[in-house]
């Protein structure tokens, strides 16, 4: 199983540690996994070598089929990453395993999460 790594921080500038900044959710889409969904457009799981936890993110369709909004959601253990990639249903696999279990956040569209373990 492949597991995908997203480095979340790009060196702006190379030697100086203070220039880091986050990546945008355009430079985080063009590293995701597309997948066969009718809900989920891609994904991309974040994870420090030699942990086992990592940041999910998920990119939902629009509701024309297109490439929609993108989530981010904290904290997700190795073992969920790899059910919700192993799972036939993304899109039920999120509401499943996701959806109120990990605290997330919204990079697009109102980005003002509704749940109480949104990160706004």
């Amino acid at each position: 199983m492949k597991i995908l790594i997203v480095d979340t921080y790009i060196d702006a500038a190379k030697h100086s540690n203070r220039n880091k900044r986050r990546k945008t959710s355009r430079e985080i889409t063009d590293h995701m996994v597309r997948c066969k969904s009718s809900n989920v457009w891609g994904y991309a799981y974040d994870v420090k070598p030699d942990e086992s936890i990592g940041t999910l993110y998920v990119q939902f369709k629009s509701a024309t089929g297109g490439a929609g909004d993108v989530y981010r959601y904290y904290e997700v253990p190795l073992r969920i990453y790899k059910k919700f990639i192993s799972a036939p249903s993304k899109g039920h696999s999120v509401w499943k395993y996701l959806r109120h279990n990990y605290m997330y956040s919204k990079l697009t569209g109102d980005k003002r999460g509704k749940l109480k373990n949104a990160v706004n």
